[in-house]
């Protein structure tokens, strides 16, 4: 003969086993709340409301100081006539079709380069370099670096014999130059 008990899914306290999960389940529902909520405010102030009111805006015809005025598409069929539109788009693909590919490809060869040089600080440093210095510093080296006249890059050239070059100041050159500084 067996005997057999009916357990029953009460604690101590008398409340049930799914009621302190369902509580415990809402608190940190709640903690979660808290720690995004300042994000989602930010990203709600200063991101997704500008960015519709830019749509808005750009549905109008608004000169800041008379009331905006609904045209409707008219600002786009006019951005898509314009040829500098079409000159800067271009720019801005080659720029980035310079760019993806070439960062992609150092960031891979530097990631293993730093796994398998990993107890050399000071290459780890040398790398790590560039993330460290403000962009504008940055900026301005690069300019010095690649003057015309007194840049280190030109005087390495003129004593190889090559001929010095405005990296900047030619079109064919200035954004392979730059290119290469945003990879760096």
């Amino acid at each position: 003969m067996s005997v057999q008990s009916q357990v029953t899914g009460r604690t101590a306290g008398g409340a049930t086993a799914t009621t302190s999960r369902r509580r415990l389940y809402r608190g940190e529902a709640l903690t979660a709340l808290f720690f995004i909520l300042p994000s989602l405010i930010g990203f709600t102030v200063f991101y997704a409301v500008p960015a519709i009111r830019g749509l808005w805006i750009s549905f109008t015809n608004w000169d800041l100081l008379r009331p905006a005025k609904f045209i409707g598409i008219e600002n786009y069929v006019k951005l898509f006539q314009d040829k500098e539109f079409w000159n800067a788009l271009s720019v801005t693909v080659y720029y980035v079709l310079l760019n993806i590919p070439l960062q992609t490809v150092l960031a891979m060869i530097i990631a293993v380069m730093m796994y398998r040089l990993t107890k050399s600080m000071v290459i780890r440093a040398l790398i790590i370099l560039p993330w460290l210095m403000p962009p504008v510093v940055v900026g301005l080296i690069w300019l010095w670096l690649l003057d015309p006249n007194i840049g280190i890059v030109n005087v390495a050239l003129k004593a190889l014999g090559l001929p010095m070059i405005a990296f900047l100041g030619l079109p064919q050159w200035a954004m392979p130059s730059i290119a290469m500084i945003n990879i760096w």
